[in-house]
C-alpha cells in the first residue's frame, strides 16, 4: 500500500485515478462537480484520496475487507467515510445513490457467482445513469501466460462457460467482454486496456 512513502502512496493513486477518469471520459460519461464515488476494495485510499483531490466537493467513500488498513484510512483520513464490508452484498445502508464506484482488482479475484452478485448488487447502489468501472482480466491477454494459460486457447474456454470462470487455485477470475454485454441492467460503455494499469478497465452504467 505504500504507507511508508508518501510519494510513492501519491504517485499510484493518482496513476489509477487517471485511468479512471480517462476511460470514463472515453466512454462520454461525465460526473456532475460534487459526486458521490465509491472506491470498492478501497485498500489505503490512495485512488480515493486522488480522486477526492480531482473533486474537492465530493463525498468519498470506501470499504474493504481488510479492517486493519482501514484503521491507518481512519486514523490518517477522516475526511473519507470508511467501512470494512463482508466478502458477499450488501454494502452497509447509507452505501448507495452513487455517481461513480469502481473496483481496481477486485472482480479479478472473485468467484464467477461473487462477481455476479456483486455487480448486481452495483447496480442497486448506483444513481439511474451512475456509472461503474472496474478492472478484469481479458482471457485472450498475454497476462494470463504467467497463470499458466494460452491467450489463444482459453478465450474458446471462457465463452463455453458463459463468459466468466474463476480458478480458485489462482484465486484468479477471467471474464470477457460478451458477459458484461449480455448484462441487462448495465449498459457497456468499454473494454479496453489503458496503460497504466495493466488490466482490462471496464465502463458501465446504470440503465
Amino acid at each position: 500500500y505504500n504507507l511508508d512513502s508518501p510519494a510513492a502512496y501519491k504517485r499510484v493513486g493518482g496513476k489509477k485515478a487517471r485511468s479512471i477518469l480517462h476511460a470514463l471520459s472515453e466512454a462520454g460519461v461525465t460526473l456532475p462537480d460534487n459526486p458521490r464515488i465509491l472506491d470498492f476494495g478501497c485498500g489505503a485510499a490512495g485512488t480515493l484520496v486522488a480522486m477526492r483531490e480531482q473533486f474537492p466537493k465530493a463525498q468519498a467513500y470506501g470499504c474493504d475487507l481488510k479492517g486493519d488498513v482501514l484503521k491507518w484510512v481512519g486514523k490518517h483520513r477522516p475526511d473519507l467515510t470508511i467501512r470494512v464490508t463482508e466478502p458477499a452484498p450488501p454494502l452497509p445502508a447509507d452505501y448507495k445513490d452513487f455517481d461513480l464506484v469502481y473496483a481496481i482488482s477486485v472482480w479479478t479475484h472473485m468467484p464467477v457467482a461473487a462477481c455476479q452478485a456483486w455487480l448486481d448488487h452495483m447496480h442497486e447502489r448506483l444513481k439511474p445513469g451512475g456509472a461503474l468501472v472496474i478492472t478484469v482480466i481479458s482471457p485472450d491477454d498475454e497476462l494470463v501466460r504467467r497463470h499458466n494459460f494460452d491467450p489463444a486457447t482459453l478465450p474458446a474456454r471462457v465463452r463455453a462457460e458463459g463468459g466468466a470462470i474463476y480458478d480458485a487455485g489462482k484465486d484468479m477470475s477471467y471474464i470477457d467482454r460478451q458477459w458484461f454485454e449480455d448484462q441487462p441492467n448495465l449498459k457497456l460503455h468499454s473494454y479496453g486496456q489503458p496503460k497504466e494499469i495493466g488490466q482490462q478497465i471496464v465502463v458501465l452504467t446504470k440503465r
